[in-house]
């Protein structure tokens, strides 16, 4: 490790605009990852900036951890080496073409101040977050994040168009292009995708964009079995029909949402909303953050039972796709033993104009990774993806080993192949965690066993020494260690966050 002497200091803060480098401890308490802070914390308003910050890092030998709004930096290993935060201070549209679906903007940009751009002109970018529309578009693609928008639109890799990031050797590279139609060789940006920063920083991203709907719908529908909800899934997949987003949620995951909802929550007046909006927003300026408007304000309790499995299945189109939707939708979902069918209540009209979900249901269930771990700290929230055929077998399994070793467990499952389960430790102590880490190992076996790529994306900093957090070890570390040392040879880009400890 090389030491940051007061030469180095000053070498640092000259990169980066005045008032942009900070060693005092809140600063560098803010930017602490699993109790690792670092040494200086420096926020690049420019490309140019990056770039420089990242060459000096690579001569000094001094190991860098982009950020956007830090909100999902709790993903991954610990870092083996922390000595620079690098904030990516870009927030710019730098490109828009309404008519050709295509654009282009910087990394630094939150994902609900772009959507509030693109809903002027009646589109929207079908990005998602654990987090919501504050984390930024570098963020929710370096962590490759995705929502309940993933059924109808996939994930981030389906409408990148190409990417421009600086290498470990502060190399400024571009991949792909900026029209729906290129060829432009490899799909190197692709690869910058979910990889944590540790292959390079991402500084602007070029999207296929996606109309609006012109009228959405949301549908509740519960199930006393989750086979029963399955056949349900099921029913509406063999069907004509198809819904831009299907989530299923058990009794236990409804009973941790439903307690976010405040006890005597009232509605809030279109007036009242927007001057808490702007008092937000003036409060993030002054704290030199971009600007949000896409707060939720939530009603007093979602639609979700604590006692039955919930479906949300969410519908978009004109009315008549729509309609044809309940129409079908509620018959099936009789015949797959419903005990309820109920569509959502809207969302408040105002958010109909800045891009928030159609009902309150969404922005729960979006955010119920990270607001299981918010609500219980001593959880360890796992990401299966397994094929939704296996979806009953391996919920059951996982299920019986947390029973076996004393932990609560919860579940969401997004109808394309994806399972989010929570363990919950009873009470906290060195025991717990024990049963906590051999629970999480049995269910990376059971998830492998069903065909299953298991992940902890949320658990807490001691249990990720006892457990690693990307499961077990698989064929492909050589070739992805190959890839790390090609950009970047130095290894100063987010040092052991990476499957393997890359």
């Amino acid at each position: 490790m090389s030491p940051l002497t007061d030469a180095t200091f000053a070498k640092l803060e000259a990169l980066v605009d005045a008032g942009n480098f900070f060693t005092d401890a809140e600063s560098l308490a803010h930017c602490t990852i699993d109790g690792c802070a670092p040494r200086a914390a420096l926020h690049a308003n420019t490309v140019e900036q990056v770039v420089e910050v990242v060459r000096f890092a690579a001569a000094e030998n001094l190991a860098v951890v982009p950020y956007g709004t830090f909100q999902q930096m709790g993903l991954g290993a610990p870092p083996a080496r922390y000595d620079i935060a690098l904030r990516i201070g870009l927030h710019r549209v730098l490109s828009y073409d309404p008519r050709d679906l295509t654009l282009s903007v910087e990394a630094g940009i939150q994902l609900n101040f772009l959507n509030r751009q693109l809903r002027e002109q009646r589109q929207f970018l079908p990005l998602d977050s654990h987090f919501g529309g504050f984390a930024t578009i570098g963020g929710i693609l370096a962590t490759n994040s995705s929502g309940p928008l993933r059924h109808a639109f996939g994930t981030a890799r389906d409408f990148l168009l190409g990417l421009e990031f600086v290498t470990g050797e502060g190399v400024r590279t571009k991949s792909g292009g900026r029209v729906v139609k290129s060829v432009a060789g490899y799909d190197i940006h692709k690869l910058m995708i979910g990889s944590l920063g540790t292959l390079g920083i991402i500084t602007s991203a070029n999207f296929r964009t996606f109309p609006l709907p012109p009228v959405t719908a949301t549908y509740l529908v519960r199930f006393a079995t989750l086979d029963d909800a399955l056949a349900f899934r099921s029913a509406m997949a063999a069907s004509p029909l198809q819904p831009r987003a299907l989530d299923i949620l058990s009794p236990e995951a409804a009973r941790l949402l439903n307690s976010l909802a405040p006890s005597g929550a009232r509605e809030f007046s279109e007036e009242e909303i927007l001057q808490i909006m702007e008092q937000e927003s003036k409060a993030r300026r002054e704290r030199g953050e971009p600007e949000t408007f896409g707060m939720t304000f939530r009603s007093p309790a979602p639609g979700f039972s604590e006692k039955e499995w919930t479906v949300l299945v969410g519908t978009g189109g004109n009315e008549q796709v729509v309609e044809r939707h309940r129409r079908e939708l509620e018959p099936m979902a009789h015949a797959a033993r419903a005990t309820a069918f109920a569509q959502a209540r809207p969302q408040h009209p105002l958010f109909a104009r800045i891009g928030e979900d159609d009902c309150m249901e969404w922005s729960y269930v979006r955010t119920f990774p990270s607001v299981a771990f918010h609500l219980k700290p001593a959880a360890a929230v796992m990401k299966i993806n397994v094929l939704p055929g296996q979806f009953s077998e391996f919920v059951k399994a996982a299920g019986e080993i947390a029973a076996r070793h004393e932990l609560a467990s919860a579940a969401l499952l997004r109808a394309a192949g994806v399972v989010y389960f929570a363990l919950v430790p009873s009470s906290p102590g060195e025991g717990a965690q024990k049963h906590l880490a051999q629970a999480c190992n049995q269910i990376f076996a059971a998830a492998q066993r069903a065909g299953g790529s298991p992940v902890i994306e949320f658990c807490p900093a001691a249990l990720k020494r006892e457990v690693g957090v990307w499961g077990p070890s698989r064929g492909d570390l050589a070739l992805m260690r190959n890839l790390k040392n090609e950009f970047d040879p130095r290894g100063i880009l987010s040092p052991g966050r990476f499957y393997g400890g890359i």
